[in-house]
């Protein structure tokens, strides 16, 4: 699932040296539960969607964090005010020269190429093959004194330059028809070119990490009801596998990483196909047992050997597979395989330090770092050893290290 809930905390009141007030309130659900959803063809669209206010959004994002987390949170906020207002010291909103959201004509539009970068000539074409209107980016424009009557492109060359072909395309006269466009209050091309960086770079942009695409992908489904995507639909199959076992995704940073269940390592699931997170789900429910996260490691680990399972013809991962499978790690390493020191890695380590003095040549490392792909084979050989459960066939590249029974548990 996606986690929605949040801890209840204090109402506070916080103030900064500017004198505005927000207020941290208990909200409750301000992201709609994701659970018991169809996961067939025939999903609907769901009735329970949920539009909360800014103020709601921030209070729940808030509340996710420890109550010592919060209060460091809030003092970089107010420092993150604080040189706002050196940078702006105004008490009237009027006076942020906010963008103006309008519409100009194409031809009033000019790219100054020694402003804007070398165009790409075929991402103009992905544009056009890929367009949808509703996602057309405003063109980014300002007024140069050097230039009267005209406005200066300094952001979205690209796009401009794909509505000018649709339009020539379609026999229409560009400079009759209008384009949305966001007018920059400044004149000075220098603000602009920092600008222009600023946007293009990890200083403007907060990209989608695959928590965000995750969760896109599972309201997509759920609230939407599209079911023309399989990387949306696999998705949300995945989120089912998760919540049946009472798992559930998380993002980094979000302050929740720690919370009973919780799944961190959205990636490696993204990964994943779906047989292999049904039954990664319920080794996880097994070993994490309600008493805490699932180990990014871990998740790492045990869904690689599992899409070894699933890629092996004729080999069947069922519940009593899963339930031996658990119980031998259990009994031999207490199911701990995260990046801390643990006995795990210790026998792992001393396998493949042995394996390497007998068997090693210059294409192999000679230490064990804590990858899966290290992991992995040691695994294999144990549950060969400790169990009659058959093994999958695994990768080439993965052969190399074979541990000796003398090096398992």
């Amino acid at each position: 699932m996606i986690q929605s809930a949040v801890t209840i905390i204090k109402p506070q009141t916080l103030k900064n040296d500017a004198g505005f007030k927000f207020t941290v309130k208990s909200v409750c659900a301000a992201i709609p539960a994701i659970a018991n959803a169809p996961t067939s063809a025939t999903v609907a669209r769901s009735t329970s969607r949920t539009v909360v206010s800014v103020e709601s959004r921030f209070n729940a994002a808030l509340q996710m964090f420890s109550t010592a987390e919060q209060k460091k949170l809030v003092a970089d906020l107010q420092f993150a005010l604080k040189e706002f207002k050196k940078h702006y010291p105004i008490t009237n909103w009027d006076k942020l020269d906010l963008p103006i959201a309008a519409k100009a004509l194409m031809s009033e539009i000019f790219i100054d190429i020694t402003l804007q970068r070398q165009i790409d000539l075929k991402w103009v074409i992905k544009i056009i093959k890929t367009f949808v209107a509703t996602r057309c980016a405003v063109i980014g424009v300002y007024r140069d004194n050097d230039y009267k009557g005209k406005l200066i492109s300094w952001d979205s060359q690209h796009t401009i330059m794909a509505l000018w072909l649709i339009a020539r395309h379609l026999g229409l006269d560009p400079s009759t028809l209008t384009v949305p466009v966001g007018i920059s209050k400044c004149t000075s091309r220098t603000e602009m070119r920092i600008n222009l960086m600023a946007a293009n770079s990890q200083e403007g942009r907060h990209d989608f990490t695959p928590f965000d695409e995750w969760q896109q992908f599972v309201y997509g489904v759920r609230e939407d009801g599209c079911i023309s995507n399989p990387v949306w639909v696999a998705t949300e199959v995945k989120n089912t596998y998760l919540e049946k076992n009472n798992l559930f995704v998380v993002r980094n940073g979000a302050g929740n990483e720690k919370s009973l269940g919780a799944i961190s390592n959205v990636q490696a699931l993204m990964k994943f196909d779906a047989p292999v997170v049904n039954h990664l789900a319920e080794y996880l429910a097994k070993s994490t047992n309600g008493t805490r996260p699932a180990d990014a490691l871990e998740i790492q680990i045990i869904g690689d050997y599992f899409d070894c399972c699933v890629k092996t013809k004729g080999l069947v991962i069922d519940k009593s597979y899963i339930s031996s499978m658990h119980l031998m790690c259990h009994s031999l390493f207490n199911c701990e395989m995260s990046g801390t020191e643990n006995k795990f890695w210790r026998k792992v380590r001393a396998a493949y330090k042995h394996w390497y003095n007998e068997h090693g040549n210059e294409t192999n490392n000679s230490s064990c770092s804590k990858k899966s792909f290290n992991a992995i084979p040691f695994l294999v050989a144990q549950i060969k050893k400790s169990t009659k459960l058959r093994t999958p066939t695994i990768p080439a590249k993965l052969n190399g290290f074979t541990p000796t029974k003398a090096f398992l548990f």
